[in-house]
């Protein structure tokens, strides 16, 4: 038995206890694609893409355990969240890195889609009604690029797709703090499917869902999850941005009291440059979310 792969280091003074479990080794990464540029894995939830000074406790990180695993340097060409899991790119040389890099910031190039499970029922047309006419959700355009991407995307009278463009602070990546600027950002959300399972979350006997799938047009520090706390539909297992008590029941009466935050990258549409194609992979369902399935059959053609 071990104690996981977030374990704290021992200082230098203490005295490791001789029946004390030795630490797990990392996990091995799940490669999705590889070439001799690139590599896509399946990144597990709860672990860092790389060191950060605000999660100075982690000792693992995707970064380092595909180095060892694939006996190579490794670098990221995107992140994810700790919390989040799914498709996450690598080039495997410096020159290689530069290239995808650029060719990341062309959204006809490369796509992102998310699915996350959101509490309450999702009204594409009420949230397209508010949108349009409330001031507080106002676009607020900064980019010609991005204006024509979200009027091709978003279709004001396509009833299954909504395209939120609701600005968000800038924070400091050493202290996690915001800087007092704000950037756009832009996020496409369409319903898959709803349900209303029987058991209590504060005063209601029931508890309303939504499955959704999320479409980025920009990567800011949690877009996702700030925009549906921004919209009132908070991702599940979100300990930060989303509704505690929503987490609490739901982890008791589906996961059996286990802990996650359900977003998952299911899916990395990209051009490779050297292989002279387009790739579409589907990184299928992470930890737990079978059991999401199990809970709700009718999720279950959303989730394979």
């Amino acid at each position: 038995m071990c104690r996981g792969y977030s374990f704290f280091t021992p200082t230098a003074t203490a005295t490791p206890s001789s029946s004390a479990p030795p630490p797990c080794p990392p996990p091995k990464l799940k490669v999705l694609y590889k070439t001799q540029q690139l590599a896509v894995i399946d990144k597990p939830h709860k672990m860092l893409v790389h060191r950060s000074p605000i999660d100075k406790r982690e000792t693992v990180f995707a970064v380092q355990t595909l180095r060892d695993q694939l006996d190579t340097r490794v670098y990221p060409i995107h992140r994810l969240d700790k919390a989040t899991s799914g498709a996450l790119m690598f080039a495997l040389d410096a020159l290689s890195a530069s290239t995808m890099g650029q060719l990341w910031e062309d959204k006809t190039k490369v796509k992102k889609t998310y699915i996350a499970l959101v509490r309450g029922w999702v009204d594409i047309p009420k949230l397209k009604s508010q949108y349009y006419h409330d001031p507080s959700f106002a676009r607020v355009w900064y980019d010609d690029d991005v204006r024509k991407s979200i009027e091709n995307l978003d279709d004001p009278n396509d009833p299954n797709i909504f395209t939120l463009n609701y600005p968000l602070p800038v924070i400091d990546e050493k202290t996690g703090n915001k800087t007092g600027k704000s950037q756009d950002a832009v996020t496409s959300i369409k319903v898959l499917g709803k349900c209303e399972l029987p058991f209590a979350c504060g005063k209601f006997d029931t508890v309303r869902y939504s499955l959704v799938e999320l479409g980025l047009q920009t990567g800011r520090k949690h877009q996702l999850r700030k925009h549906l706390h921004h919209l009132n539909h908070h991702i599940i297992g979100d300990t930060k941005h989303g509704d505690l008590r929503q987490n609490k029941a739901f982890y008791e009466n589906v996961l059996q009291n286990e802990r996650q935050m359900f977003l998952r990258a299911k899916r990395l549409q990209f051009e490779d440059p050297w292989q002279n194609k387009f790739v579409d992979l589907d990184a299928g369902l992470g930890e737990n979310w079978e059991r999401l399935a199990e809970a709700v059959p009718h999720f279950k053609p959303f989730l394979e």
